[in-house]
């Protein structure tokens, strides 16, 4: 899918990953060309009324910790929430050799 160009605004780069909502992508805004994003679009319509939900509840959150919400719309009947991108390493890669971590190693993971 790289190359696609979704809503005359996002040029997607490569998919970051895949849950039980949807798939996550990675993007470039082409009116803002600095501005990379991550879209997940919905593939699940069952799911419609929990991922308008997410949508929701990301525009009124504003926190260091949590992506801020870019751009929802719909696309080809898919909905589509474009949220900040946050390059960085999967939780699961940095926990999974480790047995226990200290507070210390806690707080540089989630701080």
């Amino acid at each position: 899918m790289s190359g696609f160009l979704i809503n005359n605004r996002y040029i997607v780069r490569r998919l970051l990953g895949e849950g039980g909502m949807g798939k996550v992508y990675l993007a470039k805004n082409v009116h803002l060309p600095t501005m990379m994003v991550a879209l997940k679009i919905l593939k699940d319509q069952a799911l419609k009324e929990r991922f308008l939900r997410e949508a929701a509840n990301l525009s009124f959150l504003d926190h260091k910790n949590i992506c801020q919400l870019r751009h929802f719309f719909e696309q080809d009947e898919d909905l589509v929430i474009a949220m900040q991108y946050v390059d960085g390493n999967i939780l699961s890669e940095v926990v999974k050799d480790r047995v226990t971590c200290s507070l210390d190693q806690i707080r540089d993971i989630f701080v």
